[in-house]
């Protein structure tokens, strides 16, 4: 058995992007992004709190399927 040699490539940063001649830009990954990736402090707050209020429901709701089925 030999060792094949395979051409190193250098990692593709999900960050990079390519303009077409539509002027239309395309990330790593081939496709154009679909949302706006700016976001600012009240966003990113806001997003914080629906994400931490979700587990409180979760847990709120099967604490209380738990004491009903008993």
């Amino acid at each position: 058995m030999g060792s094949i040699m395979k051409e190193e490539k250098p990692p593709i940063s999900p960050h990079d992007t390519v303009d077409t001649a539509e002027g239309e830009i395309i990330n790593a990954s081939g496709h154009r992004d679909q949302l706006d990736r700016q976001y600012g402090i009240l966003s990113i707050c806001g997003m914080a709190l629906t994400v931490d209020n979700a587990w409180v429901a979760i847990g709120t709701s099967l604490n209380v399927a738990i004491c009903e089925s008993q």
